[in-house]
């Protein structure tokens, strides 16, 4: 038989409590949510962000190791040409060792030297020119060879004039005058080149 909540002294407490425990599993619930599962959720979504960005560097890894491959290709080619431009630009010093290079070369193609002499001073970038005027007769054959000597030259030069003309009435010979400039390494472009690329003992 229903009881009318007027003749049931209990029905408010017991509405009380039901809204109480309503309330108390709404708020458990809010805590089990932002407490629990919205961190593992985070979590989760963070561990998937990890995962995608290991997988991207693995598929990049070929890549990767192919640009630092060509990047250290390409620092020792670097390193080899400044050895070399060292060797070739040797610092300031007497020329004697070059001008007896020349006559070497004048020898071994034919050339016959008649004079040589100093010609200014120059400066390109951190090297220092010294320019040599030659004055030479000989075949074209011997002229040609002289001048592939000097393309072939271990020390770094340039050859900024040349002129080439017939010798005497059968033109077998040809008078040749150039002009020839030796870099050299200013004595601050030494001293740091040295810092940067220490001998070897």
């Amino acid at each position: 038989m229903f009881t009318p909540a007027s003749d049931d002294p209990l029905f408010l407490s017991r509405i009380l409590a039901r809204t109480l425990g309503l309330g108390g599993i709404v708020v458990l619930v809010g805590l089990w949510w932002f407490f629990l599962v919205a961190p593992l959720n985070d979590s989760h979504q963070a561990l998937d962000q990890e995962r995608i960005e290991v997988e991207s560097l693995q598929l990049q890894q070929p890549v990767l190791l192919a640009a630092l491959e060509t990047t250290k290709t390409r620092s020792e080619s670097w390193k080899q040409q400044v050895a070399e431009l060292q060797e070739r630009s040797l610092p300031a010093q007497d020329d004697i060792d070059f001008l007896d290079w020349i006559n070497e070369q004048a020898k071994t193609t034919g050339l016959n030297i008649k004079d040589f002499r100093p010609s200014g001073r120059e400066v390109a970038g951190e090297y220092e020119g010294r320019g040599l005027m030659l004055s030479t007769s000989g075949s074209f054959e011997s002229i040609c060879q002289f001048l592939e000597a000097m393309r072939q030259c271990p020390r770094m030069n340039r050859i900024t004039s040349i002129d080439i003309n017939p010798e005497g009435s059968q033109r077998t010979s040809f008078l040749m005058n150039l002009r020839v400039v030796l870099f050299t390494r200013s004595p601050k472009t030494a001293a740091n080149t040295s810092d940067v690329f220490p001998n070897k003992a």
